[in-house]
């Protein structure tokens, strides 16, 4: 009985292919019935090379491919995002809202302007062009559409 070889970098483009929607490198690992380690590679390799984009929610890495506009956010994030469309602006709101010290609030606000969906103007934070939200059971997805584009 013979084994079984794949074609030359059969599990990159197999892997990004897959990657349409966020997913987890368990559950790509199972879908490819190969090791998690072994995915993780092929993962780290393709985001050195700009291919792809890994969000960290809770502890958990959600692979998404690098041609989309979306970011992978937690819900306690959403609502900081719910805050700002319903007028708050200001760090102390959102502490006082969330019921966490002005730190724990200003600090999720700057990992939200990392990303690139809030900004600050002087002491005021606002969204960053228009948002898209697509809830799922663990993480929310957050489609950008830049302002001015």
């Amino acid at each position: 009985m013979s084994e079984i070889h794949y074609p030359k970098l059969f599990l990159k483009k197999s892997v990004f292919s897959e990657l349409d929607k966020p997913k987890t490198t368990r559950y790509l690992s199972k879908k490819f019935n190969r090791s998690f380690a072994r995915i993780q590679d092929v993962l780290i390799d393709m985001k050195k090379e700009g291919k792809v984009k890994n969000y960290r929610v809770y502890n958990r890495d959600f692979w998404t491919n690098n041609t989309d506009n979306i970011r992978i956010i937690s819900h306690k994030k959403m609502k900081y995002l719910n805050f700002l469309r319903n007028g708050m602006s200001r760090t102390y709101e959102f502490s006082n809202a969330m019921n966490v010290c002005f730190k724990a609030s200003h600090r999720r606000l700057k990992e939200l302007e990392k990303l690139g969906i809030v900004k600050r103007n002087n002491k005021n934070w606002g969204l960053n062009g228009n948002i898209e939200i697509m809830k799922k059971r663990d993480f929310v997805v957050v489609g950008i559409e830049e302002a001015g584009s």
